[in-house]
């Protein structure tokens, strides 16, 4: 869980520790709301990533997942 404590950007940044023998290719990350419903927040290769309009003292979920040749992480 995260919580935002100013009104700037959040920098998720993400790597996995075990990437089962085959380079990540690219990283998905969500954010879930309290309702537990999700919305991806970012697709891309870079390692990190800005999210936008966060406000301060809420807490925020996220789920970052990495695909490679092999499949997609749990």
């Amino acid at each position: 869980m995260v919580t935002a404590y100013h009104l700037i950007p959040f920098v998720v940044t993400a790597y996995p520790d075990y990437n089962g023998g085959a380079q990540v290719m690219e990283f998905a990350a969500q954010m879930i709301q309290p309702d537990n419903s999700s919305r991806e927040v970012y697709k891309g290769r870079d390692l990190d990533c800005i999210i936008a309009g966060l406000l301060p003292g809420r807490p925020y979920l996220f789920q970052v997942r990495a695909f490679n040749r092999a499949g997609v992480s749990a």
